[in-house]
């Protein structure tokens, strides 16, 4: 049936999408995967005309899950639990009970947004916290946790 009113079909169109949404999802999953080689052609081609938009977009997608990892490791706060020094990039993730090399290296993963990644996947284990550079090199070098960060104390 056709429309008079462009608006009544865009509306209709959206309502068959939402109540369909798995059986398209399907048929686009099918046409992939039987056009596989030409699609992954077409979403390199794509990227290559678009590789700023597509950098801009991963520093995004990068620093929201950086966020979003040292928040829940930071009891709510993006920022070191020992000090309270806030600034991103100064933070990282630290194992509390230590071995985060072997660690690492057992589940096979560099670090980094990798790192975050898994911790998000699996759920948000245990047994990590938000530190900064500071804290964590005293920790490491000193084997205390409670250590104070010497050159920015804040309080939480």
């Amino acid at each position: 049936m056709p429309y008079k009113n462009p608006e009544e079909k865009k509306a209709k169109d959206k309502e068959y999408r939402e109540t369909h949404k798995a059986e398209i999802y399907q048929m686009q999953r099918q046409w992939f995967l039987n056009n596989k080689e030409h699609s992954l052609a077409a979403i390199a081609d794509w990227r290559a005309r678009h590789r700023e938009r597509c950098r801009a977009s991963e520093r995004r997608y990068g620093e929201n899950l950086k966020n979003v990892v040292l928040g829940h490791y930071g009891n709510g706060r993006v920022a070191c639990v020992t000090c309270g020094e806030d600034r991103l990039p100064c933070l990282s993730i630290d194992h509390v009970n230590g071995g985060g090399i072997q660690h690492r290296k057992k589940i096979n993963n560099s670090g980094g947004r990798a790192f975050y990644s898994w911790l998000k996947v699996n759920g948000f284990p245990s047994g990590y916290q938000t530190l900064c550079m500071n804290c964590q090199f005293i920790k490491k070098f000193s084997r205390k946790s409670e250590a104070g960060c010497p050159t920015r104390n804040k309080e939480t």
